[in-house]
């Protein structure tokens, strides 16, 4: 442990808890082991040597470093929202492993298994999370729930109803500058239409979108055209239709402007006690929609009928021009960064296609399906 013992003495006490299992040492998280029961490091010294651990070989490796370096830690069991929580469901034993650690008088949660990576599709993928390196006692309190309530650090303890009530916000929600969601509750009875307020950091450029599931047998199938997320001055205005009766599994994802992948923020689950009496979808959305920070108006939900006239209104910000494009091209009224016109829908497939000054050629935003 010499080369750890000089590494962490150049460190300040902030730097000493991201740098335990941190970007710039990553200990790979042993998913496939994990599920499928198999050997897997459980324990501090396996951890090192097969360099691949679960939770409890994150921890143990963590407190084995922390201590040779002279720091106060402890290991802290209890129940986390991991990869398949339910938030209907209950729990009644400890599944995870973290760490609390004393630095200048002061304790710090710590979760290097969460804060080395994420799971996506059954792959670990390495997304080091600074969140989970000091993580705020009141916002971890909604993923991690300790079996001694004194690691959780609150001067008013929440107690397991609360906690399994509470809407969980994973580690990238913070690390991609979002705020606050409304409403912060995981279980939610909504009919034919869900909506959902999420506060951001105006300054971190980052883009959001949403994956919506339907249980049937009780698998859950992911159903197209059936969300839509827009960047607001304030706020993102994220909207989630509800075409059937039944339960639906909702997550919104993030990421950085400059990263490749988006990663869970948090997961609700809606229960629809009805069908809708019309099916509705709202419009594709295309990469360059993010990118461009449109605005859309009108229409929000389709299919577009075809025959009928539809108002098209669309900000697009810096835009020379906007057009819907079908067997026909109509060019919308520009009046500064708002796009207006009204079109009759003449063919099965319509899109919204803009442009900046600098640009050779029409690029698509959205796209719409259509009905006879």
């Amino acid at each position: 442990f010499f080369f750890f013992f000089f590494f962490f003495k150049q460190k300040t006490a902030y730097e000493m808890l991201r740098s335990l299992v941190g970007s710039e040492m990553c200990i790979r998280d042993s998913v496939k082991g994990l599920h499928s029961g198999g050997a897997v490091a459980r324990t501090a010294e396996e951890a090192f040597r097969t360099g691949k651990a679960v939770c409890s070989g994150y921890s143990g490796l963590c407190q084995s470093i922390a201590e040779n370096i002279g720091l106060e830690i402890v290991c802290v069991p209890g129940f986390a929202k991991g990869v398949g929580y339910d938030p209907e469901a209950d729990f009644d034993s400890d599944n995870h492993d973290w760490n609390a650690v004393r630095i200048d008088g002061k304790w710090y949660l710590i979760d290097s298994t969460w804060g080395a990576g994420s799971e996506l599709n059954g792959e670990f993928y390495k997304s080091y999370s600074p969140y989970y390196f000091g993580a705020d006692p009141k916002n971890l309190i909604r993923s991690h729930f300790p079996r001694d309530p004194k690691w959780q650090f609150l001067e008013k303890p929440v107690n397991k109803e609360e906690f399994l009530k509470a809407l969980m916000y994973t580690g990238h929600f913070y690390d991609c500058g979002l705020v606050s969601s409304d409403p912060d509750i995981a279980v939610l009875e909504r009919t034919e239409l869900a909506e959902f307020k999420i506060r951001y950091n105006p300054s971190i450029k980052m883009y959001m979108r949403a994956k919506v599931e339907y249980q049937t047998a009780g698998q859950y199938n992911e159903l197209n055209n059936t969300w839509f997320v827009q960047k607001l001055d304030a706020y993102f205005l994220g909207n989630i239709i509800l075409n059937k009766k039944g339960k639906y599994r909702v997550t919104f994802m993030a990421k950085l402007e400059e990263d490749e992948l988006y990663y869970s923020a948090f997961t609700h689950i809606i229960n629809c006690s009805r069908d809708s009496a019309v099916h509705r979808e709202f419009p594709t959305i295309f990469k360059d929609y993010n990118k461009t920070g449109a605005i859309l108006h009108e229409p929000l939900v389709g299919p577009l009928k075809i025959g009928s006239t539809v108002k098209f209104k669309i900000e697009v910000r810096g835009a020379m021009k906007v057009k819907v494009i079908m067997k026909e091209q109509v060019e919308l009224s520009k009046d500064g960064d708002m796009f207006t016109g009204d079109v009759k829908i003449d063919s099965e497939t319509v899109e919204i296609y803009y442009k900046y000054l600098e640009m050779q050629q029409l690029t698509s935003l959205l796209g719409y399906t259509t009905i006879k």
